[in-house]
This record gives C-alpha cells, sequence and structure tokens, in this order.
C-alpha cells in the first residue's frame, strides 16, 4: 500500500511517498513544521485527508 503526500512552499510543490500509514503522518508532521502548506496525504483507496483529519483515522481515539 502506498501513502502519497503532498505541499508546497514558496519554492514550489513537493510530492512524496509511503510505505504505510504512520511513516506517511510522520512526513506529513516534519513538512508542517517546516513551513510547507498545503499538506495533504492521499491514502490507497485515493482518498485526500488533511494531516489532522489523517491523524485521527490513523490514530485510535482515546479510551
Amino acid at each position: 500500500m502506498t501513502y502519497r503526500i503532498s505541499a508546497a512552499d514558496a519554492t514550489g510543490a513537493i510530492a512524496l511517498e509511503r510505505a504505510n500509514a504512520v511513516a506517511a503522518l510522520k512526513k506529513a508532521r516534519e513538512l508542517e513544521a517546516a513551513s510547507y502548506r498545503n499538506v495533504r496525504i492521499v491514502d490507497p483507496d485515493d482518498r485526500e485527508h488533511d494531516v489532522e483529519e489523517f491523524a485521527r483515522s490513523v490514530s485510535p481515539a482515546p479510551a
């Protein structure tokens, strides 16, 4: 399964891939921390998510 991450900064757009959801979320958060904007993750079912929405789907709800 491949997760695609896209984002943009002042120099242009970037597109990356990760093999699993946890790695995709980690990279997306790194991009946000580096001031990239419009960070999006596309899951293997071709659904697009913003980082926080994706994080809720990856992380279990608190008990």
